[in-house]
């Protein structure tokens, strides 16, 4: 069972909710709220304040990459969000290079894969960017699962190198390879 630290963006809230919710017996910590980037890194702050650092903490709702590295490097452990899905619903694949917006004009002639050496099922089956987004103009339901199913895996794999990264001291590095997300 997690503990919630709310407290919106009010300092002194944050900090007294995690001082409290940080003295109860919990199995980890959630951080509830919702905040803009900049003002992210000193909500996190306020809110692990109270928290011990030997149980996970869990940043609810929060899944842009920028501040998924924000999150990792200030002691977040966990995180759900519906970025992946979302996106994918929306025709947007996400890639180290960036983000495709599939329905564009662009990929009409695109046989390319949506991203080299991914190993998503998408990607594994050798379906073209071409071929998505036509599957979004005439199929609808199966371009967004399509979409779906190599987001998630694009996600999950970003969270391996992530741990990949901290555990060999390169999280810095890493990010730069995902600079394009910022």
């Amino acid at each position: 069972m997690f503990g919630i630290v709310q407290g919106g963006i009010f300092e002194d809230l944050r900090k007294k909710s995690s001082k409290f919710i940080g003295s109860l017996a919990f199995n980890g910590f959630g951080i509830g709220g919702s905040f803009g980037e900049k003002q992210m890194r000193k909500v996190l702050n306020w809110s692990l304040s109270g928290l011990a650092e030997d149980k996970p903490r869990h940043l609810l709702g929060i899944g842009k990459i920028k501040d998924i590295f924000i999150a990792v490097k200030q002691g977040i452990d966990l995180f759900d969000c519906v970025v992946p899905t979302r996106e994918a619903r929306h025709a947007v694949l996400y890639t180290k290079a960036g983000k495709l917006n599939i329905e564009k004009e662009i990929f009409v002639k695109d046989k390319k894969m949506i991203e080299k050496n991914c190993q998503c099922w998408v990607c594994r089956q050798e379906i073209s960017r071409q071929e998505i987004r036509h599957y979004f103009k005439t199929e609808r339901i199966y371009g967004q699962r399509l979409a779906t199913l190599h987001n998630i895996y694009f996600f999950k794999n970003l969270f391996r190198e992530i741990r990949e990264a901290i555990i060999d001291k390169r999280l810095e590095k890493l990010e730069e390879e995902y600079y394009n997300y910022r």
